[in-house]
């Protein structure tokens, strides 16, 4: 689903989750989604730098999710970890996984930069900068 999508099921249902699964170097230097705290969780999806599969993720989730019902919405910067995370989520039987197209940075444009094109920032939907 398109960020704007993922913002207003958001706003319309205190139950939906929104999980952040980029690195905590990230969220420190490139700044956060500005929704209800109680929809926010950060997962590390990777670990920074070596980038490997962080091994206590699915342990991390499934401790804060138990209702393998509930709707859960993946971001990351570019959607593409994201869409690793959902996946891998929704084979560990959670049934309502749907990944953020094109994250919260977006794709690069041409001169290399990202959160114009594509992405929650482009959409100008509520984040702080770090």
């Amino acid at each position: 689903m398109t960020p704007s999508q993922g913002y207003i099921l958001l706003c319309n249902d205190i139950n939906i989750k929104l999980i952040d699964v980029r690195t905590k170097s990230e969220l420190n230097w490139i700044g956060k989604v500005k929704i209800n705290p109680s929809q926010y969780t950060e997962i590390e999806w990777k670990i920074y730098p070596e980038n490997t599969l962080n091994p206590f993720f699915i342990y991390k989730f499934k401790n804060l999710f138990k209702n393998k019902k509930q709707i859960l919405l993946f971001l990351c910067r570019s959607g593409e970890r994201s869409k690793e995370a959902a996946e891998f989520v929704a084979k560990n039987g959670y049934i309502n996984c749907f990944n953020i197209l094109h994250g919260f940075e977006g794709i690069k444009n041409i001169k290399g930069h990202r959160k114009e094109l594509t992405g929650w920032c482009s959409e100008n939907l509520p984040w702080v900068g770090s």
